[in-house]
């Protein structure tokens, strides 16, 4: 009896460690023609256009099953499409921040909290020479 209650407690207090998710910078900057970096970018080669921050929210039944899906491509797909807006030529410095969905996450007890987000920031910046210098693989400039 206490070997399933404590499986059944790990069970419930263990599902973010369960989360995987996978984003393809290379794919988001060829469909954008953004470079796209988790690096930092000389200050002198760029001008900085301003940082930017994407968010999205998600809701998971109990905490697992998802109502409202959240995803790290389609935020990153997001950010891209926001820098382009700004007249990006690229966007460095990524980080994300993700807050899982939990089956014991409360508002105010007993109000259930199952949502879940994910935040992805950077900088956008545009190149102070044009033509911009050749991107990697590509073998020229665009």
């Amino acid at each position: 009896m206490k070997r399933q209650a404590a499986a059944t407690l790990l069970f419930l207090l263990l599902p973010g460690c369960w989360t995987l998710d996978h984003a393809n910078l290379r794919e988001t900057s060829a469909k954008y023609d953004l470079e796209l970096s988790e690096s930092e970018v000389s200050e002198k080669d760029v001008v900085a256009l301003g940082s930017i921050q994407v968010a999205k929210g998600g809701f998971y039944l109990f905490g697992y099953f998802p109502i409202i899906g959240i995803g790290l491509h389609e935020t990153i797909d997001r950010l891209a499409a926001e820098a382009k807006r700004m007249g990006a030529d690229g966007v460095c410095d990524i980080r994300y921040n993700y807050s899982p969905a939990h089956p014991l996450k409360f508002l105010v007890f007993p109000a259930p909290d199952w949502s879940a987000e994910i935040q992805v920031f950077g900088m956008a910046y545009k190149w102070r020479t044009h033509p911009r210098p050749p991107r990697p693989g590509r073998g020229g400039a665009n």
